[in-house]
């Protein structure tokens, strides 16, 4: 398809500009493809109704009619230019730098806090009041919780003949629940319930567009007051019209962008993972005893990781492992080293440090991988809120970098004393603990119930919002 202002105008590269002028209105990120040569490009000339020399004026209808059928086929295929046939002009993703992408994150945010300011929830924040949260249905000393059914029947369990479970209330539900019945705040019905949670993806035959779906529809809504709309997927479901359909209701996801996290309102929760991935093996391993310094092995879906490879320098202990998954894959990323013969995922986990960038999301499943294996986490970030902030004090253990600091990260490494690392291993462990679990082999036991190895991360979410609920401002 053809870039705007490039080559293959016409037909063709309206359709380009069409593409472009769409990923700058909203959400939608950039989509990066070569412009149009050949055949696109006599097309773009036949279209010019200015000086058309090389098609007579009866044909140029036709000639429309043909550049508008090969721009559909052209799109609905994502025709590619093959490698070799690519000019030295094609954008090359691993040195075109970070600015689209950012720029794009940007419209992003911008939106988010365009829709919230519609919907008059932007100031819903610190502490719960108001017109955000009623306090007056909450008992401090023991805020009720309540799961609400994927199918929005609120009536009790036993009018309705069946039991909570993960097919009644999701698997982030579920788990929820649990955690709410282990701590003693299970609501029986949302009226009695303080704060009311729904496993947003969970149901996938209703309505993709929340403000559609059966909650919004209910008398219980109330424009989101004193819900919690919960999501523990691996790709957000950031589509910008959610943080107006929310109302306001909290926003308890992962996958969480920095700019779209209310503090003190929005929990951000980390990524559970269906891996059956021991990593705890290595957690009594000292920091400043491990095989390598800085490691990363993983699939690049952007320039981001692919520009991993910037820091790889194995005779220092820094080893990067990349997997090619974007397509066209060669635009994106190097596969790095070639062959089969590096190390594997687990071995590079014996590492002091463990790279943690974002992936097609925010939030990334090696987060859990490396913190439970005792690795001090380096995330490399464009805009991510990080895992139960109030709770967790990432600054004290983990190294947070920006998409353009590729030459700060090994030099704020390496400056560390060794006291100072093996604090921040120790603080790394005590929070994997808090948010993934107390046994690793626990975790890996459970692993073929993703509800269930979302119950830790669920149970730090219901902490950090009883806590708020239990908290009240001094009086001036």
């Amino acid at each position: 398809l053809g870039a705007p202002g490039g080559a293959g105008g016409g037909a063709a590269g309206a359709v380009g500009a069409v593409v472009h002028r769409a990923t700058q209105a909203g959400c939608a990120r950039p989509t990066f493809l070569p412009p149009p040569r050949g055949f696109a490009a006599f097309l773009s000339g036949a279209m010019s109704f200015e000086d058309p020399p090389a098609v007579p004026r009866r044909w140029r209808f036709t000639v429309m009619l043909a550049a508008a059928f090969v721009g559909v086929v052209v799109c609905a295929a994502k025709l590619v230019v093959p490698e070799n046939l690519a000019s030295e002009e094609s954008i090359d993703l691993r040195d075109s730098g970070e600015l689209d992408e950012v720029e794009s994150i940007g419209r992003k945010c911008a939106e988010v806090l365009r829709q919230r300011q519609e919907a008059g929830t932007e100031a819903c924040t610190s502490p719960l009041a108001s017109p955000c949260f009623d306090r007056g249905r909450c008992d401090a000393r023991k805020p009720l919780i309540y799961v609400a059914p994927l199918d929005c029947d609120m009536r009790p369990y036993r009018e309705q003949g069946r039991a909570p479970s993960t097919e009644v209330l999701g698997k982030h539900g579920m788990a929820l629940y649990t955690a709410a019945n282990r701590s003693g705040l299970l609501a029986e019905t949302q009226e009695e319930a303080c704060i009311s949670f729904w496993d947003f993806l969970a149901n996938h035959s209703q309505p993709r567009h929340f403000g559609k779906r059966c909650l919004t529809q209910s008398a219980a809504w109330k424009d989101g007051l004193n819900w919690a709309v919960v999501s523990g997927q691996d790709q957000g479901p950031w589509d910008c019209a959610l943080a107006k359909d929310a109302g306001r209701a909290m926003l308890v996801m992962s996958n969480m962008p920095g700019c779209a996290l209310r503090p003190g309102f929005d929990v951000s929760l980390p990524l559970p993972t269906s891996a059956r991935l021991r990593t705890g093996d290595y957690a009594h391993i000292p920091a400043l005893d491990r095989r390598y310094f800085l490691t990363f092995r993983g699939s690049v879906y952007d320039q981001l990781r692919g520009r991993l490879l910037e820091l790889h320098d194995e005779s220092n202990g820094v080893v990067v492992v990349l997997t090619c998954k974007m397509d066209p894959p060669k635009r994106v990323c190097v596969e790095h080293p070639p062959g089969s013969n590096t190390p594997s995922f687990s071995a590079l986990l014996n590492t002091t440090f463990a790279l943690v960038p974002e992936g097609r999301s925010p939030g990334t499943y090696r987060l859990r991988e490396v913190m439970m294996a005792g690795a001090i986490p380096v995330f490399i970030v464009r805009s991510y809120a990080k895992p139960v902030e109030d709770s967790v004090d990432w600054a004290s253990f983990s190294f947070t970098f920006g998409p353009n600091d590729w030459g700060e990260i090994l030099p704020a490494l390496r400056q560390l004393g060794p006291e100072e690392v093996k604090d921040m291993q120790r603080r790394t462990l005590e929070a994997a603990r808090q948010l993934f679990g107390e046994d690793d082999d626990l975790y890996f036991a459970m692993a073929h119930d993703p509800g269930e190895m979302f119950e830790p991360a669920a149970a730090a979410a219901l902490r950090e919002i009883v806590a708020r609920v239990q908290f009240r401002p001094a009086r001036r």
